[in-house]
């Protein structure tokens, strides 16, 4: 066995480990043409779409209804309590907001992680 074999095993085990461990990349819209609203309707066509009639997730449904979630994704991005505060002048429209984008972007984390497969 080479002098320093077993130290560089341990950086490299370290590197691989830490390297798995990275934060993903961010998640970029281009938000050309976005214009602030609050109309949920495309997010209501896709939870329509993705969600069966026994309340079950249809992943290739929500495959096919990307180009809409991305659309919806980029409203709530120029949208929002702190971006356009006029737009939400109660708790529960603030709160619906924040529920709406959470929703959206959790389904389009789960295209990013591959979902379908």
């Amino acid at each position: 066995m080479r002098a320093g074999s077993g130290k560089s095993r341990l950086v490299l085990s370290w590197a691989v480990l830490l390297a798995g461990c990275a934060a993903p990349a961010p998640v970029e819209l281009d938000l050309t043409g976005a214009v602030p609203t609050t109309d949920t309707s495309e997010l209501a066509r896709v939870l329509q779409a993705v969600v069966t009639d026994g309340g079950r997730f249809d992943p290739a449904a929500l495959k096919r209804m990307e180009g809409t979630l991305d659309a919806c994704l980029r409203k709530l991005a120029v949208t929002g309590p702190r971006a356009t505060p006029e737009l939400f002048p109660t708790y529960g429209s603030r709160w619906a907001y924040w529920y709406n984008a959470r929703a959206a972007w959790s389904m389009k984390l789960a295209l990013l992680a591959g979902c379908p497969r």
